[in-house]
């Protein structure tokens, strides 16, 4: 065993000793062994306490696997190296390298619109309206409550990178209306039904026919999955908020103004919206090369 293992088993003995699920413990252990495992194999650095820069980024541009595997990852990564008392991600801030994740889903209007078209339902549609005309993380659109819309502005949770920080959302018309719709359907579509989580605003169906639950991280990606399999498009819940940035910055908006509508601490990760837009319309321009 060397010294990474060993320091995995002792990671993973605390976590335990501080109560949390075998699931819980499991997960770490699976994405923690295939990252020193991919180090290994790249004769790269894989001791917790030396693991730096270099190491976190070569994993999230090399790594053979989707985005949401490797945003996963990162999510185990931050919590063994933070036992480790390494700080390299904190202080790295943007995850993903100056020319983009090489497994980012990306999606234009015209796709979202086609997603929009296959909803089935209106919590389908609340969810990729929330995503791509709010620009809220996976976990912050299931962390909604009925008090934070107040008919013009919504209150948002950070949750993941963003989680502790709270920031008010200015809503257009169109996204007001979408919600106050969703909220009239939830109404009357669970008439009678005991609700687990009276304060939630997105709610789905629980175990049975008698009682609805608050929509969770995990079924917010499968709605987008679902709807996004029916419209033939690659996209992911963070697809969703890419639009969102990129149809602002688009249109002229500041990167300061996105960065806070984003909940983003660092503008770095802001600017990596315009320098990832700009190499796509790079790549498109080149497509006028045959002439």
């Amino acid at each position: 065993m060397n010294d990474a293992e060993r320091k995995l088993e002792e990671f993973l003995s605390w976590t335990e000793r501080r109560g949390r699920k075998h699931k819980t413990i499991t997960t770490y252990r699976s994405a923690i062994q295939n990252m020193i495992r991919f180090w290994n194999e790249n004769g790269m650095e894989s001791d917790p306490e030396r693991i730096g820069e270099y190491e976190i980024r070569f994993l999230v541009n090399n790594y053979l696997a989707s985005e949401n595997t490797i945003r996963h990852y990162i999510k185990c990564l931050g919590v063994w190296l933070s036992y480790c008392h390494n700080t390299a991600l904190d202080e790295i801030g943007l995850l993903w390298n100056e020319n983009g994740c090489p497994n980012a889903l990306w999606i234009d209007e015209y796709e979202f619109q086609r997603m929009l078209s296959v909803a089935k339902d209106p919590t389908e549609r609340i969810v990729l309206i929330l995503g791509a005309r709010c620009g809220l993380r996976c976990s912050e659109i299931s962390g909604l409550n009925k008090n934070d819309f107040n008919g013009k502005d919504l209150i948002v949770r950070g949750k993941g990178h963003g989680k502790g920080k709270i920031r008010i959302l200015p809503l257009s018309r169109a996204v007001v209306n979408e919600i106050t719709m969703y909220n009239r359907w939830r109404e009357l579509q669970y008439d009678g039904r005991i609700v687990d989580d009276t304060e939630a605003m997105i709610v789905v169906n629980a175990w049975n026919d008698t009682h609805v639950r608050r929509l969770t991280p995990d079924h917010t990606y499968k709605y987008v999955k679902r709807v996004a399999d029916r419209a033939g498009v690659a996209c992911s819940t963070h697809s969703l908020r890419r639009l969102f940035a990129t149809t602002l910055l688009t249109r002229g908006t500041d990167l300061t103004v996105l960065k806070v509508l984003l909940g983003h601490s660092n503008i770095q990760t802001t600017a990596k919206y315009i320098q990832t837009d700009m190499m796509k319309m790079q790549k498109a321009m080149e497509l006028l090369d045959v002439f």
